[in-house]
């Protein structure tokens, strides 16, 4: 987006610096909706981060030992299992560029660097779009047509990103996975914590119903649960073989020493943020209503998360609604460039606090269907 705010999309949501630099303002003056990190928590991990003091003369832990000892206990899973990332950005190409799958099957919607890791090292792929009229949830025509891809890579997100679908009816997909080796993005599992959706998205209950001679991948976060974007770090869990495969193909000291001093105080804190999430559920379902109340949008996709992804009506730019909040210093993630939703028309926000949301509906309720066509 160079020199103006005309186009408003993004590679990401969170271009909070950039955003600010066209508009001639302070980041902290943008009110950011396009990120999904959990705003209810960010309070608890700057406090945290800051009282880890860095160890900056010394080169961090190239086996992130005690990191992963953290890890395996709150997943559980066993050390091998777990392989440090800086970030799950990190572990998408690593992933792809150790597994070499021959073609790769892509569940969309879903996070665009699954498309551009397949086009950067050369691996076709293909993209499974789930039907917009279920609400993006797993269907048994969804579980039928990707037991008969020719892939030999199933990717899906789960909970998914961008549409807040938990997905939580996952292990149906197992049955027929055959000889595949399949890869879960679980970077949102965290918000499902304590729910229904919860049991059937951990690794060891997906280990345990994998069929003979499929292989299980998975990728975690911490960045969203514990809104810390500027740190980069999650990992991987799968089998060792698998992992030390991956391992070799990762930059040396790819974890920063802060990075895992704090992901395990993050961890051994686990219950003061589940406490500090609580009011994400009331949160939800009064910005569901308000959302529902914009001229603009014309559906609320149902959410599981700290997100929702909203519809726009027939004739609405996704692009001229961004537009018109950026005005208004509000920044909401444009989704046309999101595999599945490239056909443009939808925008997704996060929930943040009670003002903050009330701050954003207000405004699109005050968006005119006349200023965004």
């Amino acid at each position: 987006m160079p020199g103006s705010h005309e186009s408003v999309v993004a590679d990401h949501g969170g271009h909070t610096e950039m955003l600010a630099r066209t508009l001639g303002i302070s980041p902290e003056d943008l009110l950011d909706f396009s990120s999904n990190t959990d705003i209810l928590v960010a309070h608890l991990t700057a406090k945290i981060a800051a009282s880890i003091d860095p160890v900056l003369h010394r080169y961090p832990d190239p086996e992130c030992v005690d990191l992963r000892e953290a890890i395996a206990q709150y997943e559980p899973a066993q050390r091998d299992e777990v392989l440090c990332l800086s970030g799950s950005s990190e572990g998408i190409f690593l992933a792809l560029a150790g597994l070499r799958p021959t073609k790769a099957c892509i569940v969309a919607p879903i996070f665009s660097e699954y498309v551009r890791a397949c086009h950067s090292l050369d691996i076709p792929s293909q993209l499974h779009v789930l039907d917009p009229g279920q609400d993006f949830r797993l269907t048994e025509q969804d579980v039928s047509a990707l037991a008969a891809t020719d892939a030999d890579l199933i990717v899906i997100c789960a909970p998914c990103n961008p549409t807040g679908a938990a997905l939580s009816n996952l292990a149906r997909l197992l049955p027929g996975l055959g000889k595949r080796t399949l890869l879960v993005d679980g970077t949102y599992h965290e918000f499902v914590h304590a729910t229904e959706h919860h049991a059937p998205l951990s690794f060891q209950e997906l280990k345990q119903a994998m069929p003979p001679g499929s292989r299980l991948l998975m990728l975690r976060s911490f960045t969203k649960w514990a809104a810390c974007p500027g740190v980069r770090l999650g990992y991987a869990l799968g089998d060792p073989g698998l992992l030390a495969e991956l391992s070799r193909l990762q930059p040396p000291w790819s974890v920063t020493q802060f990075a895992q001093n704090l992901g395990q105080v993050l961890l051994n804190r686990i219950g003061d943020f589940r406490d500090s999430r609580a009011p994400l559920h009331e949160l939800r379902g009064n910005m569901a209503r308000a959302l529902a109340q914009c001229p603009a949008i014309a559906h609320v996709v149902p959410s599981d998360l700290n997100f929702f992804l909203c519809r726009l009506r027939s004739g609405v730019s996704s692009q001229a609604v961004a537009r018109e909040l950026l005005a208004q210093h509000m920044v909401v993630r444009v989704c046309d460039n999101i595999p599945g939703l490239d056909n443009g028309g939808y925008v997704r926000i996060q929930i943040r606090t009670r003002q903050d949301n009330e701050r954003v509906t207000n405004a699109l309720v005050g968006i005119g269907l006349d200023q965004v066509r």
